[in-house]
């Protein structure tokens, strides 16, 4: 029987979880927080499953979205495709910025720019990885 190497480090912490807030630079949540008003520091820093389903199935209907688009417009090569998916991100984001002008968003500008942001960048990525195949 062949044996299974050992890793000392993972060993001595059986229980311990890795958390995303000790690994993510503070560049990502503190703006993200001060825009929609949380504090972190008030819970364990996680957010109910929801919060990370919802955005997955989101992430991927825009993929598929942008699949179409670029199916039908048919671009070509990589900046073509890439343009698609920044004609797409700006529509997100435009719809972002419409959806955070809310009474209860503290500082909607900055929400909007950075999920705006988020989007552009996901999906002229996702184009241009889509104009990659053809």
């Amino acid at each position: 029987m062949r044996s299974v190497p050992r890793f000392p480090r993972l060993q001595s912490m059986p229980n311990e979880r890795v958390s995303l807030r000790k690994t993510r630079p503070a560049f990502v949540h503190r703006p993200w927080d001060r825009s929609i008003g949380y504090d972190r520091s008030a819970g364990d820093g996680r957010f109910p499953i929801p919060y990370y389903i919802v955005p997955f199935i989101g992430a991927f209907l825009s993929t598929l979205i942008d699949a179409v688009f670029a199916a039908l417009i048919e671009p070509h090569g990589i900046p073509g495709s890439a343009a698609v998916g920044a004609g797409i991100g700006l529509a997100i984001g435009a719809a972002t910025l419409t959806n955070a002008l809310t009474p209860h968003t503290p500082k909607p500008y900055l929400f909007a720019a950075i999920t705006a942001g988020y989007h552009l960048a996901g999906c002229t990525i996702v184009g241009a990885v889509l104009g990659a195949f053809p």
